[in-house]
């Protein structure tokens, strides 16, 4: 595949997470790969975004504008004249359909993909999509919040008018796979493959890796914003007093976890965050950068909230406990959305919602946790990956580059 390349487009600047994520260790061992990011091009005000993990090497590359990335393109065909596009922009602006207008116009295979995320457009009960329809209702007198919501809409719309859609399209999990296989089934100028979710493809990639730690202990999946509560669903600002107490409650309750379980908790940071900034927020407890699956693999339980992590002690087998606080509410009061969520994977999973300000302690004795592999399997295939595919997603991507 020498006259062959793989850009991987990106929205973002890049991390060295984000290396990880998309296996380019193994992709660049049969072929050419780069990371191109547009972060300064497409979101100039979240400049501060993942700075603390921004990666300087020779194969990532950044643009400021989209004639800069244009004349790199030409340039770079010279010697790869078969370029192939993986395409992770996040799709919900127009300089982005400059991007893929641009794509098209230079003939470059482009790869997309469909990832059903957590329950994104489930029916999730009466409650929940009651309050998604006030929401949408409180948009409407809040103009910046609801051209955000209609970002993707317009998006999609504009990008099937102009017939900007990719050459071949992942589908993580079975939810999405058939609805795309219909809305493409008389295009066959675009072929569907089945892909894993990125978790997925990292519990496959390191089966047999090594204990980091050799006491018990259980993890804490972290998320940048959870101790933010349903604030951030409303776009609203939160003051320290609310944050500094739910940083408190945390604490408390995982002091709790820890005597209860004879075991310590441990912090797997989430890709925004540092091992620095969670070893200050979660009572100087151990916290590890990059390492969820090899922590999940030996611990004896995990503990979120809402997170796409879930994905780990699903793969491995693990008892889960969601956990929230009394202030996920809304600027109304109506019932909490994150207590919601909470709910529905609980019922998709079998799992347990914990209040960490009023529980009981029997809630999070571990003896009494029991999980179940049907559920666990079920929720495997509908949103992570068909448990049929035994490669990692780097194989998969080469299959497509070395037969097109």
């Amino acid at each position: 595949m020498k006259e062959k390349a793989l850009i991987i487009l990106y929205s973002f600047n890049i991390r060295k997470f984000d290396t990880k994520r998309y296996e380019l260790k193994y992709l660049k061992k049969n072929i050419h790969v780069e990371f191109h990011h547009f972060h300064n091009y497409l979101h100039p005000n979240l400049i501060n975004a993942f700075k603390n993990h921004i990666l300087k090497k020779k194969y990532v590359h950044s643009f400021d504008t989209l004639s800069e990335w244009k004349e790199y393109i030409i340039s770079l065909r010279k010697k790869y004249p078969n370029l192939f596009i993986f395409n992770m922009l996040t799709q919900d602006q127009y300089k982005e359909l400059l991007i893929l207008y641009l794509i098209k116009k230079f003939k470059i295979k482009r790869i997309d993909i469909s990832d059903p995320g957590i329950l994104e457009n489930e029916n999730l009960g009466f409650s929940l999509n009651l309050l998604r329809k006030f929401k949408k209702l409180l948009s409407l007198f809040h103009l910046k919040l609801y051209f955000v919501q209609k970002k993707k809409v317009i998006f999609n719309f504009f990008q099937k008018l102009l017939n900007l859609n990719a050459d071949f399209i992942l589908v993580i999990g079975r939810k999405n796979f058939l609805p795309i296989k219909k809305r493409f089934n008389n295009n066959k100028n675009i072929i569907i493959k089945k892909f894993n979710s990125f978790d997925k493809s990292r519990f496959l990639l390191n089966k047999n890796s090594k204990r980091i730690i050799k006491e018990n202990y259980c993890v804490f999946l972290g998320t940048p914003d959870f101790l933010l509560g349903d604030y951030r669903y409303f776009d609203l600002k939160i003051d320290n007093s609310i944050y500094n107490r739910n940083v408190m409650l945390l604490n408390n309750f995982f002091s709790d976890f820890e005597r209860l379980n004879k075991t310590k908790i441990v912090i797997a940071c989430h890709p925004k965050a540092t091992a620095q900034l969670d070893l200050k927020r979660f009572g100087n407890r151990a916290s590890f950068y990059n390492k969820t699956n090899e922590l999940v693999k030996y611990c004896k339980a995990t503990i979120s909230s809402v997170t796409l992590s879930i994905s780990y002690p699903l793969l491995h087998k693990k008892p889960h406990f969601f956990i929230y606080f009394n202030n996920f509410i809304d600027p109304l009061g109506v019932v909490l959305m994150e207590k919601l969520y909470l709910h529905k994977l609980n019922k998709l999973i079998s799992s347990t919602s914990i209040n960490v300000e009023n529980y009981n302690k029997n809630e999070v004795i571990l003896k009494k946790k029991k999980i179940n592999l049907v559920k666990y399997n079920k929720y495997i295939k509908t949103y992570i990956s068909d448990l049929n595919i035994k490669e990692p997603n780097y194989k998969i991507i080469l299959d497509i580059i070395k037969k097109n």
